[in-house]
């Protein structure tokens, strides 16, 4: 869900991701078109409490169609 902030002139001013499913979440952290580094940011602090790490890292890996290496430790 996005919430904009629109100024007096009626412009938007800014917009607030407020809710959403954690694929859309995932699709709007890495939004080549638009990046938001404030997004980014609170995103990382807090998807360990919906998410672990290595969930995150599939998801994301997803985003971008990447496979990973038969053994991603060598």
């Amino acid at each position: 869900v996005l919430e904009y902030h629109v100024k007096e002139n009626g412009k938007v001013d800014k917009f607030s991701v407020t809710a959403g499913n954690i694929d859309a979440l995932i699709a709007r952290l890495a939004d080549e078109n638009h990046p938001d580094s404030n997004y980014i940011d609170i995103f990382l602090l807090g998807y360990r409490h919906v998410l672990t790490a290595s969930a995150f890292l599939e998801k994301v890996m997803i985003r971008f169609n990447l496979v990973l290496p038969p053994d991603p430790s060598k």
